[in-house]
């Protein structure tokens, strides 16, 4: 996406809070004190930032930074932690010290996150990862009528790859990744059996994923 689109996106999105949600949540707790140094790819306003800020002190505080290209997001950042401006593409550290990098709400705006998982791979042993499950039963409803799912409208900010549970496993086996534990997430409104059924079949009804990966 170019520089122009994003920063009228998140200039958008900050118009309302933007604050902590349950995969934030989801993706912290599969988090640990061995975990860091961590860099936030994507970073936005320091969401996830602020989440670890929030649960961990110490030492994991400073062992935090973010990367972001939009700098409206950056100047209205939420966490204690330095959020610098640049492509997540090319971002490389200056140290070689990144234990684990994490990417919320970030591969599905790529055309191809192979290529930017492969260049993390290169300096990072861990990866977090959040994204949406494209093939969540409601999305595949509004095909049927006729609908643009909601995470193909424009609004969602670019959503060009399309998400889901097999087709994600072989992206993280083809880029040498290896899944160590992950959270799907159900919508809270669902009816308690409904939930029970999801948890059987979460490519289905999970409408989103969290995975921390380790490289082989």
């Amino acid at each position: 996406m170019e520089n122009g689109f994003v920063e009228k996106w998140w200039q958008s999105k900050l118009r309302q809070p933007y604050e902590m949600q349950p995969k934030h949540s989801a993706a912290f707790s599969l988090l640990n004190e061995d975990s860091f140094p961590l860099v936030d790819l994507g970073a936005g306003n320091g969401v996830f930032l602020k989440t670890i800020e929030d649960n961990f002190s110490g030492k994991e505080l400073i062992n935090c930074k973010g990367i972001e290209l939009s700098k409206f997001a950056i100047e209205n950042k939420v966490c204690c932690a330095t959020i610098e401006q640049g492509s997540i593409l090319d971002w490389y550290p200056k140290e070689k010290n990144v234990k684990t990098v994490s990417l919320v709400d970030v591969i599905e705006h790529l055309y191809n996150p192979e290529e930017l998982l492969k260049h993390v791979l290169s300096y990072s042993n861990y990866v977090l990862i959040v994204c949406p499950n494209f093939n969540f039963f409601k999305a595949r409803m509004e095909v049927l009528l006729g609908k643009i799912p909601f995470q193909n409208k424009p609004r969602r900010g670019g959503h060009v790859y399309w998400c889901q549970y097999e087709s994600l496993l072989g992206l993280f086996e083809r880029c040498g990744l290896k899944v160590i534990s992950e959270r799907h997430l159900f919508p809270k409104n669902h009816w308690k059996i409904s939930r029970s059924i999801g948890v059987l079949r979460p490519s289905f009804f999970a409408h989103e994923f969290v995975f921390l990966l380790q490289k082989f």
